[in-house]
């Protein structure tokens, strides 16, 4: 069964945000929910870095900090975003699927969230393009690109096939 992804508008802004606010640098972090049901409810976004994504020490320490969290709220790490720092590159990088990989080993359905920063915008134009990478391919595309991985993760017509 492919499980549906429901994402909050909460953590949707929260990623969003966080890509604008620092839009000339790369950002990333981990999105926190619950699955029930079949369903990935993603319930909030934790922004992590807006520079120097690639600095093990401090994502696992981060990590460590956001997994804490989680088991004090009853929540897990269901996925992970990133916006990349150039306008027109929505592909995510060896870091985006390291960590990506990393997050599916303890949570089966995680996503990679890719903002794609042509379509962050205040439009309400509803465009769905999708684009892939061999590891990691395009579930759902709308101001975020979503990647399921080994599995799809989302119940709609976009969603990829399995690597």
């Amino acid at each position: 069964m492919k499980p549906n992804i429901c994402l909050s508008l909460r953590a949707y802004a929260k990623l969003i945000l966080h890509a604008s606010k620092f839009s000339q640098r790369s950002v990333c972090g981990v999105v926190l929910g619950s699955e029930e049901n079949g369903r990935v409810y993603v319930e909030d976004a934790i922004p992590l870095f807006h520079q120097g994504l690639g600095l093990s020490p401090m994502l696992n320490a981060a990590l460590i900090q956001v997994d804490e969290y989680c088991q004090s709220n009853d929540l897990q790490i269901v996925g992970y975003y990133q916006a990349n720092e150039l306008l027109d590159n929505a592909l995510p990088d060896a870091i985006a699927c390291r960590v990506a990989d990393e997050i599916q080993e303890k949570f089966a359905h995680a996503s990679l969230l890719m903002v794609d920063n042509q379509k962050v915008s205040v439009s309400t134009d509803d465009r769905r393009e999708g684009i892939q990478t061999s590891r990691w391919k395009v579930a759902y595309s709308r101001a975020f690109v979503e990647y399921a991985g080994r599995r799809p993760v989302l119940g709609s017509d976009r969603l990829a096939s399995p690597a």
